[in-house]
C-alpha cells in the first residue's frame, strides 16, 4: 500500500469534482489562447498549464487516491501558476478558484490545517510586489475561504451520507441475521416444547390409564363379592383420574404445580391412591432426612415414578412394586423393584428413553437391570440441589 493513500472507496462526487475540474481547465486553456495576442501562447505557458492540470491529478484517481500527493502538488503548481498569471497581468486570476473548490474538497481535517491557509495566503502575495491592491487581495482572500470551506463542507456532506448508507447496509444485513435466528430460535423453541408436552403426556397420560384399566379389572373381579369396596375403590379411581386430568391441563398450559406438598408427600399420596385402587401391592422405604426440592427436579421425579410404574404393570405384569428413596449428603437416589415378569436385551422405547431425558436435565444419572422372571430394578441419581437438610416428620 502507498504511503497517505486514503483508505475510503472512490465516490461519485469524486468524478463530479474531477469531472468539473478537468472541464474548467478546457475552459481556462480556451480563454487563454482567444485572449492572447494574434491568438497564439508560448510552449511555455502550455507545458505549464499542462502540468498545473496533469500532475495533482495523478494523485487522485480511483486506484490511487492520495490527499496529501494532491494538496502538495494542487498548491506548489496551482499556486505557482495562480500567483505567476496575477504578478503577470497585475489583476485578478480566476484559474485558481476550482482548484480552491477541490482543495477544500480533498482535505481531512488534519490537512485543511495547512491547505486552508495557504489557499487563501496566496491572495496576498501579489500585495507584497504591489501588483494589485490590497482591496483585490481582501476579495481574493474572501472568495478563496467560501469555495474552500464549499468544498470542504461539500466532502463532509458525503463522508456522512456514505457512512450512513454503509451503516444501513450493515443494520440490515444483521437484522437479517437477527431475523433467521429469531427464526431458528422459535422452531428450537417449539421442539422443545412439543417433545415436552409429548414426553409428560407419555409419562403421567399412560400411567393414568394403565392405573385406571388395573382398578377396573379388580373392580370386575370384586364387584359382586364385596361391593363396598369396590364402591370405595372406584371413588379412588375418580380421584385418580381427575388428578390425570388436572396434570394434563398443567402441562398443556405449561403451569406449575399449585400444590405445596414436598416429595415425599407426593409420592406417598400417589402410592396410597394406587394401592386403594389396584390389587398391587407397594411399599414405601426412606433413608436420610428429606431435602427442600425445587420444581424441576420434583415434578421429573414424580414422572419416573410414574413412567416406571406404568412400565412394570404393563409391561412388567407386576403384583409388587418397592419403591426406596435415599438421601445423601451428596445425592438424591430413587431405586424402584418390582416382581414382574422382566426381560433381556431390553430395547430402550419412549419411556426409558423420556425418563433418562429427564434424569439427565437434572444432571443425573439412571441405571436399569433386569433377566427374565426376576423383575425389573431401576436407579435414578440426581446431586442435591440444597446442601442444608430440611427434616420432615
Amino acid at each position: 500500500m502507498q504511503p497517505y493513500v486514503n483508505s475510503r472507496d472512490w465516490f461519485w462526487a469524486d468524478t463530479a469534482i474531477f469531472g468539473g475540474r478537468t472541464f474548467w481547465w478546457v475552459l481556462i486553456f480556451y480563454f487563454t489562447i482567444v485572449n492572447s495576442n494574434n491568438g497564439s501562447i508560448s510552449l511555455t505557458q502550455i507545458l505549464m498549464m499542462v502540468a498545473v492540470f496533469l500532475i495533482p491529478q495523478l494523485f487522485w484517481t480511483p486506484r490511487n487516491m492520495s490527499p496529501i500527493g494532491f494538496c502538495f502538488t494542487e498548491l506548489i503548481f496551482g499556486g505557482s501558476y495562480h500567483v505567476y498569471t496575477m504578478m503577470n497581468l497585475q489583476a485578478y486570476d480566476n484559474s485558481f478558484c476550482f482548484s480552491t473548490l477541490v482543495l477544500g474538497f480533498i482535505s481531512t481535517p488534519k490537512l485543511m490545517l495547512l491547505t486552508a491557509p495557504v489557499s487563501v495566503f496566496l491572495e496576498l502575495i501579489p500585495v507584497m510586489f504591489n501588483a494589485y491592491s490590497l482591496q483585490e487581495s481582501f476579495d481574493g482572500m474572501v472568495y478563496a475561504t467560501l469555495l474552500y470551506g464549499l468544498g470542504f463542507c461539500f466532502n463532509r456532506i458525503i463522508q456522512t451520507n456514505e457512512k450512513t448508507k454503509k451503516l444501513l447496509n450493515e443494520i440490515e444485513v444483521k437484522n437479517r441475521k437477527l431475523s433467521d435466528y429469531a427464526n431458528e430460535v422459535e422452531q428450537i423453541t417449539l421442539l422443545k416444547e412439543r417433545n415436552r408436552v409429548a414426553r409428560d403426556l407419555h409419562d403421567f397420560l399412560g400411567h393414568t390409564l394403565v392405573s385406571v384399566a388395573t382398578a377396573l379389572d379388580v373392580a370386575i373381579k370384586t364387584v359382586e363379592k364385596d361391593p363396598a369396596g369396590t364402591k370405595k375403590r372406584l371413588a379412588e379411581l375418580r380421584t385418580v383420574t381427575k388428578n390425570g386430568l388436572d396434570e394434563i391441563r398443567r402441562s398443556i398450559h405449561h403451569l406449575s404445580s399449585e400444590d405445596q406438598l414436598s416429595f415425599l408427600e407426593r409420592m406417598k399420596q400417589l402410592i396410597q391412591e394406587l394401592s386403594a385402587c389396584t390389587e398391587t401391592k407397594m411399599a414405601l422405604t426412606v433413608f436420610g432426612n428429606e431435602v427442600n426440592m425445587d420444581n424441576r427436579m420434583k415434578e421429573g421425579m414424580i414422572r419416573c415414578f410414574q413412567e416406571s410404574y406404568t412400565n412394570a404393570i404393563k409391561h412388567g405384569k407386576a403384583s409388587e412394586i418397592k419403591v426406596q428413596i435415599r438421601y445423601t449428603d451428596t445425592c438424591f437416589e430413587m431405586k424402584i423393584y418390582d416382581n414382574g415378569i422382566g426381560g433381556q436385551n431390553i430395547k430402550p422405547g419412549f419411556g426409558l428413553t423420556g425418563m433418562k431425558k429427564r434424569v439427565e436435565d437434572l444432571g443425573g444419572t439412571m441405571e436399569y437391570q433386569t433377566t427374565v422372571d426376576k423383575g425389573f430394578d431401576i436407579v435414578f441419581q440426581v446431586p442435591r440441589k440444597e446442601l442444608k437438610s430440611d427434616e420432615r416428620n
